[in-house]
């Protein structure tokens, strides 16, 4: 799932969205167990317009589950609501629907 799907499903700016991710990726880093923040990091792809600047993340399931419990339960369900219909999908829907954004 993309940092955009959660914006639009949450109601926030992508931007926030972007932060929000930076900001938990930033507090597993720090956490003491490297093997926990190395697992998260393993579901998590930046994507980069052409200036270099951030476009969206893709986030492994673990990883949009941990940045949503964060969230309000109503833009919690629907982030999860979403991710569950993602992961439906077949792997090349999948990927098409990653690259139509």
């Amino acid at each position: 799932m993309s940092s955009k799907d959660v914006a639009e499903r949450t109601d926030k700016k992508h931007t926030n969205v972007i932060r929000d991710i930076r900001d938990m990726m930033e507090a597993l880093n720090k956490a003491d167990d490297s093997k926990l923040s190395h697992e998260y990091n393993q579901g998590l792809t930046e994507i980069k317009d052409e200036r270099g600047y951030t476009k969206e993340f893709l986030m492994s399931r673990p990883v949009v589950e941990l940045l949503v419990t964060g969230y309000g339960v109503p833009h919690r369900a629907k982030a999860l609501s979403r991710l569950h219909v993602v992961r439906r999908l077949s792997p090349v829907a999948r990927t098409c629907l990653c690259a139509r954004r």
